[in-house]
């Protein structure tokens, strides 16, 4: 059996993409799995107790899996966020788009036509919003 200590991010396995492709797992990706697991632990070792009020576990072995925090500099950050916003009148002609044209890009008699004309005035109005 492995000991937790000994797991490192370089020793996950392989992650299919298809029949022929791998692609080994981001750091980022593993934190998003070990996080809620590290907190479910905690939860469970220092926060609730059983009927006899006993803590569920005694021992919180999720410390023992380190994360490795991905470090990002301010100006990498900020080039990463400056392609998802919109800039100057983007996000009215967006709205445009879906208001008036987007129904026309899609097949007819579709389904994703007819969820779109029956969901069109809910999703502008969410998007509006932001």
């Amino acid at each position: 059996m492995i000991e937790a200590q000994s797991i490192k991010f370089r020793e996950w396995r392989n992650i299919p993409i298809n029949k022929k492709e791998t692609k080994k797992a981001e750091k980022l990706s593993v934190n998003r799995k070990i996080s809620p697991l590290r907190s479910l632990f905690k939860y469970l070792t220092t926060q609730t107790e059983n009927d006899d009020g006993e803590p569920y576990f005694y021992r919180n072995v999720m410390l023992k899996i380190e994360v490795n925090k991905v470090k990002e500099t301010l100006g990498a950050s900020a080039s990463r966020i400056l392609t998802k916003i919109f800039h100057n009148d983007e996000d009215a002609r967006f709205l445009e788009f879906v208001r008036h044209d987007y129904e026309k890009e899609l097949p007819e008699k579709s389904r994703k036509l007819i969820y779109f004309k029956r969901d069109k005035e809910r999703d502008f109005a969410i998007l509006s919003l932001f």
